[in-house]
């Protein structure tokens, strides 16, 4: 178990071991556990003495939610004691007299479960970037530190297909993580670029990304790589405990081949427990019993024993970027240098690629994997993941497993 004290800490190195902002991009950040989240970043950068400045990207479907977010995340800034000035808004902010800053944009969504609409929002999130780092001054680069998923749909829906041909609740959770990942993927390497080359001490450490997926590490259960989508007889072989599992093992082994090509970024999958928000009271997906039950039930009576704080949760997600606990594999793998990481999904020390409960500390459930070819498992499932992309890319629908396998 990370000890609150340890969380603390690492939250407060990741806004203060840089002397450039810090880019943070939020799935789903105007909601849930992607607003507390931010909410933590602007308050450790408006309270922490050393901290650097942050822009932060909000991806969201209602503006008017994602503007309440903005105003309450610069109010924070404004209230702090770390002369933080802040530029909001979509670009037309200004910048204050002191450094560093805090930037907020929000970028419009209409459906993440879409392969197309991640490919528009992942467009405009570089656009913007591109933009904010140019105007930073000479040494910036485009670039994202921290990348976190929290989009997805109430839990136990039946099959429903999106319109490219995926599963919603797979589209939601798995295809539209990745997918952004791979359209994001030079900003995410271009946080580890060379002191030199950003224009910092070349005493500084040398920087990472963090890509954050947020969903359920550590509850797998059965798993068929033959009919990964679960479109192969979807009558029989889909329920979504039978998805869920699948969506597990896939971040696992997508996780672990991305990190073979790419050893400079840290790869989380966690799941942090029950976490109290919106969801669960407002989602019209759930039965309007389940709703009221948790409302006037739950929460009230036993929310203290079952759920995380909403406070807590911002903050250990946070954490996950700190380098001493989660590097990537460039900086723990060997285990060198890394004495305070996490054990990570290959069995390393500060292995690149890691499965966490929450407490933010090693969840991995080795024993499912025993038997699996694991090196066959990685290529298999990133395959198919980029047979996937490559089919609704190019216009088409995607027409299941019998049809990729043929």
């Amino acid at each position: 178990m990370v000890s609150d004290a340890a969380v603390r800490s690492s939250a407060a190195a990741v806004v203060t071991t840089r002397n450039r902002p810090m880019v943070a991009v939020f799935f789903a950040g105007a909601t849930g556990i992607g607003h507390y989240t931010l909410r933590e970043l602007a308050r450790l950068a408006a309270n922490t003495p050393g901290a650097s400045g942050i822009r932060a990207y909000i991806v969201a479907r209602k503006e008017s939610v994602a503007q309440e977010v903005i105003a309450e995340c610069s109010a924070i800034i404004r209230q702090g004691v770390s002369g933080v000035t802040v530029a909001e808004g979509n670009g037309s902010g200004e910048h204050g007299s002191q450094e560093p800053t805090a930037e907020f944009e929000f970028v419009q969504t209409s459906d993440l479960s879409l392969m197309g609409e991640v490919d528009r929002v992942c467009a405009r999130i570089h656009e913007l970037e591109t933009a904010r780092a140019t105007r930073g001054g000479e040494g910036d680069v485009a670039r994202i530190d921290y990348l976190l998923f929290t989009q997805g749909p109430a839990p136990y829906q039946p099959r429903k297909e999106t319109k490219e041909g995926l599963d919603f609740t797979m589209a939601m959770l798995y295809y539209s993580r990745m997918r952004a990942i791979t359209q994001l993927l030079p900003m995410l390497l271009a946080a580890s670029a060379p002191p030199s080359a950003i224009g910092t001490d070349s005493n500084e450490k040398q920087h990472h990304a963090t890509i954050v997926s947020v969903y359920a590490a550590g509850i797998e259960d059965t798993f068929d790589p033959a009919n990964l989508a679960l479109d192969v007889n979807p009558e029989a072989s889909y329920s979504y405990n039978t998805a869920r599992s699948h969506m597990v093992y896939m971040h696992t082994f997508f996780f672990e081949q991305l990190a073979l090509s790419h050893d400079n970024l840290a790869l989380v999958h966690v799941f942090p427990g029950l976490v109290d928000g919106p969801a669960f009271t407002t989602n019209k997906d759930l039965p309007a019993w389940f709703r009221t039950l948790w409302g006037w039930v739950v929460v009230p009576l036993f929310g203290w024993a079952v759920l995380t704080r909403a406070e807590d949760c911002g903050r250990r997600l946070l954490s996950l970027a700190d380098a001493e606990r989660y590097p990537p594999a460039r900086d723990g793998g060997d285990g060198s240098g890394a004495s305070a990481a996490v054990r990570g999904t290959t069995g390393e020390i500060g292995g690149g690629t890691y499965a966490l409960g929450s407490t933010m500390d090693d969840t991995f459930k080795s024993a499912k994997y025993e038997g699996m070819d694991r090196d066959a498992m990685r290529k298999r499932v990133w395959q198919h993941t980029m047979d996937v992309f490559d089919t609704i890319a190019g216009g088409k629908i995607f027409k299941g497993e019998e049809q990729s396998l043929s």
